[in-house]
């Protein structure tokens, strides 16, 4: 069978991949707008070109304690079933080709409890690391509360100056109660 393309990364000293086939963009962290009221997961929103993206830590994701970001963490914009997510990860590496049969797909080794199949679709060993393949249906699986982010309606562009100005008025007392870098980058200079 024919290698397939994944883009390995970190987060957390943690070596991940996802499906090239998924990923759309990948940038150096922007600057992002928190949202009050967000999933846990969600530290804020991204302009990208007009569309407004919500914005997923990934650690968050998957149950990492760790809040904080870093202005040399990265941003991956993947797609699944028409909806955007853009996720922040600390370190891309680079674009590997893995044959099939390299991959583990069985991960529960043969025990009742199995490690969650909702954010891993497999492992793959290179060398002496173990890197964990991400399924991108469930990092982007509560499709309800990313829809409702993701929402073609807040395309700035086709906005109404008065609603326009009403956007800017809370997005100013959002960030007079903190804005994403005192939020999440509390140590950036």
């Amino acid at each position: 069978m024919n290698p397939k393309s994944y883009l390995t990364f970190r987060m957390r000293g943690l070596p991940y991949a996802l499906d090239v086939s998924c990923i759309r963009e990948l940038f150096p962290m922007p600057q992002i707008v928190p949202v009050p009221e967000a999933p846990g997961d969600i530290i804020g929103l991204l302009n990208l070109r007009g569309k407004v993206i919500p914005v997923m830590h990934l650690g968050l994701r998957l149950g990492q304690s760790a809040r904080y970001c870093s202005p040399r963490d990265n941003v991956i914009v993947i797609e699944w079933q028409s909806l955007r997510v853009a996720v922040v990860v600390n370190e891309v590496c680079e674009v590997s080709a893995f044959a099939p049969e390299s991959i583990d797909f069985d991960i529960s080794y043969g025990r009742d409890r199995t490690i969650q199949p909702a954010f891993l679709s497999g492992a793959v060993k290179r060398e002496e690391e173990l890197i964990l393949i991400l399924n991108p249906e469930g990092i982007v699986r509560y499709t309800d509360d990313v829809t409702y982010f993701a929402s073609d309606i807040v395309d700035t562009t086709a906005i109404n100056p008065l609603v326009q100005e009403e956007m800017s008025s809370e997005t100013s007392s959002l960030l007079e109660a903190g804005d994403f870098f005192s939020l999440y980058c509390p140590h950036a200079t």
